[in-house]
């Protein structure tokens, strides 16, 4: 009887160890679906609350301002001209605690997108998701050179695979808002009476009209040139101005030579806002998405 007994023990053994060896697995499963689906929900929590007008362009600016050197949830928090963007970081610190900063960042950011572009289907092609790359030491010293050529911005652009097209599709939320002297030192708009939309809009003042470069407390912008003199409610930085023409001279009309090889989008974009939106969105998923390059 014991020789049977040993015998059935050991012959159950294998299955026995197996069995619980399965049932361990299925529990660790069940606890990381279970967590994972906490997060998951918290973002499309985020995802699905509508943003407000006056976060939209903070989002904007948070995102872009992340992604210059690496999107990981680091910005420069001393640095004056992301004074308002820091609060919005602040806010979402309380309101979303259980997410990582770049994940929570880009979350609120695809909500601003939504918020600016008109197309159903390019709104459901905004990427989903949670799991990006979280710097927990920052550089917190990093600066948006604003001032930049626009060769600057393309070595930026390409770590994250866009093409010339999309490079220049980014740009189009400028003209959406304006600048103020108190918080990044420059003034004015892009687009005057801004839509709260993406329009082609800002592409054709870029490629319409004059500009002359001015320089104010140490603040390089360019003005546009009417029969009254310069308009200094009109704005546009040497980045935009070496987008489309090839170099950023003190004045620079629809005739001077153009960038060779962004040019023809700014064109493009002037006389499509649908091909415009696609576009960006194209460029917003690429620079956002899971995993992205890192520097």
């Amino acid at each position: 009887m014991q020789k049977r007994d040993d015998f059935l023990y050991k012959t159950r053994r294998p299955i026995i160890l197996f069995s619980f060896a399965w049932i361990c697995f299925v529990c660790v499963i069940v606890l990381l679906i279970l967590n994972n689906s906490s997060v998951i929900n918290t973002a499309r929590e985020l995802e699905t609350v509508r943003i407000e007008s006056s976060r939209i362009p903070l989002a904007l600016g948070l995102v872009f301002h992340d992604a210059m050197d690496g999107l990981d949830g680091c910005i420069n928090i001393n640095a004056a001209e992301n004074q308002n963007i820091v609060k919005l970081v602040d806010a979402l610190d309380i309101e979303f605690p259980n997410m990582t900063r770049v994940d929570k960042w880009v979350m609120v950011g695809n909500n601003a997108v939504r918020a600016i572009i008109t197309n159903l289907s390019e709104k459901r092609r905004l990427v989903y998701g949670t799991g990006r790359f979280q710097a927990y030491e920052c550089n917190t010293n990093t600066q948006l050179e604003s001032e930049a050529n626009w060769a600057h911005f393309v070595r930026m652009f390409r770590r994250y695979e866009m093409t010339e097209a999309e490079m220049v599709a980014l740009m189009a939320v400028h003209g959406l808002f304006g600048a103020h002297t108190g918080v990044s030192g420059y003034s004015g708009q892009w687009v005057i009476d801004p839509p709260p939309v993406i329009t082609s809009e800002y592409y054709r003042y870029l490629r319409d009209f004059t500009y002359q470069k001015t320089v104010k407390a140490n603040k390089t912008q360019f003005r546009r040139v009417t029969k009254e003199g310069l308009n200094n409610e009109y704005l546009m930085l040497s980045s935009e101005i070496t987008m489309y023409y090839d170099s950023a001279r003190d004045v620079v009309s629809p005739a001077c030579p153009k960038n060779s090889l962004f040019a023809t989008y700014v064109e493009d974009f002037a006389q499509n806002s649908q091909l415009l939106e696609t576009t960006f969105v194209t460029a917003w998923n690429k620079m956002t998405r899971i995993p992205h390059p890192r520097t």
